[in-house]
């Protein structure tokens, strides 16, 4: 902010200050020449000295004013601009100026009225609008801050920075065509800045449009070649597209350009994840927290791939550092959901159970609401409580089992379950039995099925394990008898979970690998895959022998039954292993390194399914020793 305009030489200023110390005008010169070399403190001096000569010399007043924010001295300042206000009580940029202070030293309703009074006095100046704007911003009110920059582009539509900002404001709030519009204006003016068409390919992404993306992507570039932001957003574009390799390749050049910044380095590390190189993607983690150690999201990824790297005990601890110490009060809600996951693979259930109950959180999600209470030990005995499914198939199967011991504390239970589960449970435990769509009876409390193991103190040694659990149709079972009968062992299959799982590449197994098995003598496959990938069945046709059921299993009910009439069930980690162990049936279960927590480590038994043997990979991938191990085990039992 200017008001005067030029001054003598620093010699010259000095002789007339040496022959007057009182005098403002060479004092306030002085000051401006120290201020433009550096010398801020001498500055602020003579702006004090000469404003201690002469109160009143509105120049001086000014240049103390601005050094006092310059140097943080925000309540000095404040007061400074206070004293301008009486003197030039009806120039707008002081009020202006005098809200910049009053907003830096905290004092946000104060600086918004400044902005306002600025405004007034002259309502085509856009510096107090935008200062307003960037208030409402901050506040989180969007549309208070969309009207003030509507203002401001209407009075200013040369001031691109506000176009800008507009722009992101209409990003945030899913506004994309209006987002665009403004990014474009910007465009228009300057067709050159490059980051305003990285801006602009971000909103082609979210709208879908990915070629249109990428092409402002390397506009962008051709631009700017080091514009880092344009090589991190093609990577998220490519990443989302499913090339890694590509989007690796976008933020390594960004990495060039900028080799710390933290949400690049982030990325990368998310990149490599998905790509299955999990040391890599711990070395980036490891940078970005380094340049941002309160970066949340790369210390639980981090927990994650030093997991997956069979590194328990660090996970744990990266994951304790991520979600906090208190269980009842994380600050990040997927570090509490893994920390969870982390304890109850090691065993620690007691404290795992805690954390589990962040799952509702997790990815920013809210559990279900209920208008009656959650259910406690501790609740009425003639109390009706609802016990409801949640997460998938083999979840429910695995923690029905504490059905009974609710109803034990209970006079009713109703237990709403998933349909594919509903004949099989029906009845269960004493429960009256609802699938969605079915008429709710009344309850008095609610209880998510996997709090149940918590609320009851379960621990590894006090899993209620009284298997089969399940019933089946005795005459579905001797149809099913009849159907697989003959020579040697019946034995069904299923090699892979559901695709929609994120772990799934770890624990489906490729049908290309199960030849061995396929061809042990005395043995006769017989599918349980409900559904196959594609081309499956065409791989098996060339590596061994199996009879495909899963067109007729229908509900889990049927399948229940044509479990029962095998001799061995041979799966991964999927609902047809729950399935089986619930029914006690003698089952291998194939898991990967490092696999879902219900299995732990080490140990060839389960808890859980007494009658279930767990066949583990000792290392990342490796399944043909998995299947080897198996094989052998058949060939000698037959």
């Amino acid at each position: 902010m200017t008001l005067t305009g030029a001054v003598a030489s620093e010699e010259e200023l000095r002789r007339r200050i040496e022959k007057d110390p009182d005098d403002a005008t060479a004092l306030d010169a002085l000051g401006l020449l120290l201020r433009n070399a550096g010398e801020v403190n001498a500055a602020l001096d003579c702006f004090k000295k000469a404003v201690m000569a002469e109160p009143d010399h509105i120049e001086a007043q000014l240049h103390m004013a601005e050094t006092l924010l310059d140097l943080d001295q925000f309540t000095a300042a404040v007061t400074a601009y206070r004293r301008l206000t009486t003197l030039i009580p009806e120039f707008a940029p002081i009020y202006t100026a005098l809200g910049v202070a009053l907003k830096r030293s905290g004092d946000v309703a104060a600086a918004m009225n400044c902005y306002e009074q600025a405004m007034a006095l002259d309502p085509q100046d856009p510096e107090p609008v935008f200062n307003l704007a960037l208030v409402f911003e901050e506040a989180s009110e969007s549309e208070a801050a969309l009207a003030a920059y509507e203002t401001l582009t209407s009075i200013a539509p040369e001031m691109l920075e506000a176009w800008v900002n507009l722009g992101n404001l209409h990003h945030r709030e899913k506004r994309f065509t209006a987002a665009a519009v403004a990014y474009q204006r910007v465009l228009d003016v300057n067709p050159e800045d490059a980051s305003t068409w990285s801006r602009l390919g971000v909103i082609a992404d979210a709208m879908g449009a990915r070629d249109e993306a990428r092409a402002h992507y390397r506009m962008a570039l051709e631009l700017d070649p080091e514009c880092v932001e344009a090589h991190f957003n093609m990577g998220i574009s490519l990443r989302e597209q499913g090339d890694l390799t590509g989007a690796i390749g976008s933020y390594r050049r960004a990495l060039e350009v900028n080799p710390t910044h933290a949400d690049v380095l982030f990325n990368l590390g998310r990149a490599q994840q998905a790509d299955g190189d999990v040391a890599a993607a711990e070395v980036s983690y490891r940078a970005s927290i380094s340049v941002d150690p309160n970066k949340v999201a790369a210390q639980n990824n981090l927990g994650t791939v030093l997991l997956d790297q069979g590194q328990l005990s660090d996970a744990v601890d990266v994951y304790r550092q991520a979600a906090g110490e208190d269980s009842a009060g994380s600050v990040h809600a997927n570090s509490a959901w893994n920390l969870s996951l982390a304890l109850l693979l090691s065993g620690n259930y007691e404290e795992g159970w805690r954390w589990y109950e962040w799952r509702f959180y997790k990815g920013g999600a809210t559990p279900p609401t209920f208008d009656k209470p959650r259910w406690h030990l501790d609740a009425p005995a003639d109390a009706r409580v609802l016990v409801w499914a949640e997460q998938g198939y083999g979840d429910a199967m695995q923690f029905v089992r504490y059905v009974p011991m609710v109803k034990a504390r209970a006079a009713t239970v109703i237990l709403n379950i998933h349909p594919n589960l509903r004949r099989l449970l029906d009845g269960f435990g004493g429960a009256v039995t609802v699938a969605p769509g079915e008429d709710m009876p009344e309850y008095d409390f609610h209880i998510a099925m996997l709090s149940l193991p918590g609320l009851f103190g379960t621990t590894v040694d006090s899993v209620p394990a009284n298997t089969p659990y399940f019933s089946v149709d005795s005459e579905c079972v001797a149809y099913w008898r009849e159907r697989l009968a003959g020579d040697g062992l019946a034995i069904g299959l299923s090699w892979r979970g559901n695709p929609e799982n994120q772990n799934d590449r770890y624990r489906s197994v490729d049908p290309t690998l199960l030849g061995p098995l396929l061809h042990v003598p005395g043995c006769r496959f017989f599918s349980l895959q409900k559904a196959p990938a594609v081309g499956d069945w065409d791989i098996l046709a060339d590596v061994g022998p199996i009879t495909d059921l899963g067109p007729e299993l229908g509900d889990f009910f049927e399948t229940a039954a044509v479990i029962e009439a095998l001799d061995l069930v041979i799966t991964v980690d999927t609902a047809t292993a729950h399935l089986a162990g619930g029914l006690g049936k003698r089952s291998w279960l194939m898991l990967p390194f490092i696999p879902d927590w219900r299995w732990m480590l080490d140990a060839e038994e389960s808890p859980w399914y007494p009658s279930l043997r767990l066949f583990r990979q000792k290392e990342l991938d490796s399944w043909p020793e998995v299947i080897e191990r198996m094989t052998v085990e058949l060939r000698q039992g037959t």
